[in-house]
């Protein structure tokens, strides 16, 4: 947790020391990133950077936690109405994962590295409930089973997004933000494929 110091700065100052210190730990690993560089960019003393964190360390923790509180808030308003489909719902969240990166690239090369996502377990698993509950998820699986292999199978689906169409992680984060990503064929035709297979494997039998 950051000092009281920090909290009692305006939200301004707070989010200039976040945008900063985010832009050196989304550019290089923890062990690597520099604090000296963050305190230079923010043209403070050491002496008054710790009065806002203990350490290198409480300040990654501190934004690992904010960045992912960012995305799954992004996420949830961008998928806000109630899909009576899980399937499409998912398909929704798959979208607004790759929406947020373009839209705020520094973050989401941050938590690409990380590859911690506050809340995002807990929001898709009782998503997962809620489909079993309404039987649109097939009552074979059970939820953290289905969780853990929806997460597989979304990785797989960006390393073939990658594979078959050059358009990697890093790629996206540099392309300019709009919802026109989801009239993108390539994209669609894939995120189509990837949720009739997972309707094939999970949807609820006939």
């Amino acid at each position: 947790m950051p000092k009281k110091t920090f909290l009692n700065l305006s939200e301004k100052q707070k989010d200039k020391i976040i945008e900063i210190a985010l832009k050196e730990f989304s550019e290089h690993d923890f062990k690597s990133a520099s604090l000296n560089n963050i305190i230079n960019s923010l043209d403070v003393t050491k002496g008054s950077f710790y009065r806002y964190f203990e350490s290198k360390k409480e300040l990654y923790d501190f934004l690992a936690k904010y960045a992912s509180e960012k995305k799954l808030t992004f996420i949830k308003k961008s998928i806000s109405q109630k899909y009576v489909d899980f399937f499409e719902q998912f398909k929704s969240i798959m979208y607004s994962f790759l929406i947020f990166d373009m839209t705020f690239p520094v973050y989401g090369r941050f938590l690409l590295n990380i590859k911690y996502y506050n809340g995002m377990e807990a929001f898709l698993k009782e998503a997962i409930s809620e489909a079993l509950k309404a039987g649109t998820l097939s009552s074979e699986f059970d939820r953290d089973f289905i969780f853990t292999c929806l997460v597989k199978v979304t990785q797989g689906v960006e390393d073939y997004i990658s594979q078959s169409t050059g358009t990697n992680r890093e790629k996206l984060l540099s392309m300019t933000p709009s919802a026109d990503i989801h009239d993108d064929k390539g994209l669609q035709n894939i995120f189509d494929k990837t949720i009739e297979f997972l309707k094939h494997g999970f949807g609820a039998r006939q």
